[in-house]
């Protein structure tokens, strides 16, 4: 589980997914590594078979916030945003410190149209993890988005801040405001 778990986190989809399935063969109800096979799975471009194994790990967990999470997130993957929302909703409100999970969140609020709904998650995404430079950016859109120019802007500097700022994305999104 725990080489799932950096394999995930280093970028590596494919070996995540392989060392999920190795610890699912050896405890096949674990929560933990089924999160981790329908994240890899919809990582990897396999959006019909993460939700397919969303659903069955929902199943076999039934209330659990990180399930929910997964199987939204796999839903998103696939291109359903309606659907995805609400286990995101879900899970977010019960996982406060996720700030990957507040990310989908966020993404598929803005997806909908919810504007609010996605400036929150962002927000809750910085506050779990301040270095998380999508979200910050994430933080201005929506700020920007619900007339909140200086908002935006601070969200802005707090992401001009961060190493992937070389990117220039900040720029480009300051940009693509001032001409709103």
């Amino acid at each position: 589980m725990a080489r799932a778990s950096l394999e995930f986190r280093s970028g590596k989809p494919e070996r995540a997914l392989a060392a999920a399935d190795a610890a699912l063969g050896r405890e096949p109800g674990d929560l933990a590594a089924g999160v981790l096979r329908v994240r890899a799975l919809a990582r990897l471009g396999r959006a019909p078979e993460a939700v397919a194994s969303g659903e069955r790990l929902l199943a076999a967990h039934p209330g659990e916030a990180a399930a929910q999470g997964a199987l939204g997130a796999a839903r998103f993957a696939a291109g359903d945003a309606a659907s995805a929302l609400e286990p995101l909703r879900a899970a977010s409100e019960r996982l406060l410190d996720d700030a990957g999970l507040a990310w989908d969140l966020g993404r598929a609020a803005i997806a909908r149209g919810d504007v609010a709904l996605a400036r929150t998650a962002f927000e809750r995404a910085v506050v779990a993890a301040p270095a998380f430079y999508e979200a910050w950016l994430g933080v201005a859109d929506t700020r920007a988005r619900l007339g909140d120019a200086a908002g935006a802007e601070q969200a802005l500097a707090r992401a001009a801040a961060l190493p992937g700022a070389s990117d220039g994305r900040v720029q480009a999104l300051r940009e693509h405001l001032r001409a709103r």
